[in-house]
């Protein structure tokens, strides 16, 4: 409660109560997240399912490529590292 006291011209001092509210600022704020992906338009392409299978995808092509890669270096290795070297005579 405020209280007001104000002299009046005749003279008259009066007392005005105000009653006042006080509400604590909040030190928590909950915002959803939710309204947010969907506003955006960006709910449907970025889930955890279409994550996981660009993950499955890469490692594959990856895998394949890594395995080709270590088939032409042995291949290199045996066939035209070994044909290359200078051959020693015998005799």
């Amino acid at each position: 409660m405020i209280t007001s006291i104000t002299t009046l011209p005749n003279g008259q001092v009066t007392t005005t109560l105000i009653p006042t509210l006080i509400t604590p600022r909040p030190s928590q704020v909950y915002v959803p997240t939710t309204a947010l992906v969907e506003e955006t338009g960006l709910s449907g392409s970025n889930s955890p399912k279409d994550r996981n299978l660009g993950v499955v995808i890469g490692a594959v092509i990856g895998g394949f490529i890594g395995l080709c890669l270590v088939i032409l270096a042995l291949w290199y290795v045996r066939y035209v590292a070994v044909s290359s070297s200078p051959s020693v005579p015998q005799g």
